[in-house]
């Protein structure tokens, strides 16, 4: 996932590994946007939805524990969008 601290993004891998890059959010989303797993949870955050765990009205966790915060109201358009991509890509088992 990414995080903006500053002026500064953060680029979390899975490993740990962290990469920090000085420019703003939206440049980085104007980039992912256009690629079907990235979700923008958050003005601070950017999420790839291969890498959720769970989604609650509050947060989204991900495989390695990491808690995105979910604002208030936007849990019903974020979990829609998410089960619209796992549908798609078949990864869900009823």
């Amino acid at each position: 996932y990414c995080e903006v601290i500053g002026r500064t993004v953060q680029f979390r891998m899975q490993d740990g590994t962290v990469f920090e890059r000085a420019c703003s959010l939206d440049e980085v989303w104007s980039q992912l946007e256009p690629f079907e797993s990235f979700l923008r949870p958050h003005r601070a955050y950017i999420v790839n939805m291969d890498y959720i765990q769970t989604m609650s009205y509050k947060t989204i966790t991900l495989l390695d524990g990491a808690e995105i915060p979910l604002p208030r109201g936007k849990y019903a358009e974020l979990k829609d969008k998410y089960l619209e991509y796992v549908f798609s890509r078949k990864q869900v088992l009823l």
